[in-house]
């Protein structure tokens, strides 16, 4: 019996080595790494358009790169102010930070729990990513609506798709 949970354990491993150097894997990875470097990219963004247009979010930041001459009533009321344009930026990291957290966890239970084929992997993460990176320029170009809302919710169909599988694969 000890040598039967022994076999089934090294089965379990040699199942999870072949799920990470499979094709669909590779894949998943790859196209959570370009999401995660467009988030990074949008970081990016909205720090070099606070220091460009010289809106901080904190004194210390107004005290580093502001106008020296800024009297502390001064920094107090710039901080209080917005830009329409940081601010798409930060809305949209914000609506990548809902949607791809969500698609990187059912994409990884997709993947070791139903097993899917290739060509159905594959279609879904590209899928995703293409949408989440349309949703993105529409949203800081900005086209007009409903572009961003097709780019969400093709993506979002996208991993409801996922869920579904998940759902009707489980074994309660």
């Amino acid at each position: 019996m000890a040598g039967e949970s022994g076999n089934q354990a090294e089965g379990k491993g040699s199942e999870l080595q072949t799920l990470l150097y499979s094709a669909e894997f590779q894949v998943f990875a790859t196209y959570v790494a370009i999401l995660g470097l467009k988030m990074m990219v949008l970081s990016f963004l909205t720090m070099s358009e606070r220091v460009l247009k010289g809106v901080f979010v904190t004194r210390e930041d107004y005290e580093a790169f502001g106008d020296p001459s800024f009297s502390k009533q001064q920094i107090r009321r710039k901080t209080e102010e917005k830009d329409l344009y940081i601010e798409r930026i930060r809305r949209c990291h914000r609506n990548d930070l809902e949607n791809i957290t969500v698609f990187i966890l059912v994409g990884l239970i997709y993947l070791f729990c139903t097993k899917p084929t290739p060509d159905s992997a594959i279609l879904h993460f590209r899928v995703f990513a293409g949408a989440r990176i349309f949703h993105s320029l529409a949203y800081l170009l900005p086209l007009p609506q409903p572009c961003r809302l097709f780019g969400f919710l093709v993506g979002a169909l996208a991993t409801i798709s996922m869920i579904i599988r998940i759902l009707y694969q489980a074994q309660f």
